[in-house]
């Protein structure tokens, strides 16, 4: 192959590698701005939740948590355990 031919292939090589970056960067870019309309749909949701206690106040977000234990008590168990873990967890790191 000469001069020529080599030139040829390197510039169509050049172009390939060039589409496949611009593919996977788009493909990048949209997965960024799926995340991004899921975090800002979340924090959306925070929001409202954070709003309607708020408006509720003390009374209104114990009658939510009992209802909450009584429609789904197994839920409601574990994510307490949970909650209480991660505070002893934290009040043992923090005596330390």
């Amino acid at each position: 192959m000469n001069a020529e031919g080599f030139e040829r292939e390197g510039q169509k090589l050049g172009a390939r590698t060039a589409e496949t970056i611009s593919s996977l960067a788009n493909r990048a870019g949209d997965k960024v701005d799926a995340a991004l309309d899921y975090v800002n749909e979340r924090a959306q949701h925070v929001t409202e939740t954070l709003q309607r206690a708020r408006q509720d106040g003390w009374n209104g977000v114990r009658r939510r948590a009992s209802d909450c234990a009584r429609n789904t008590p197994l839920a409601t168990f574990l994510a307490t355990m949970g909650a209480g873990i991660l505070v002893g967890w934290l009040l043992t790191r923090q005596s330390r």
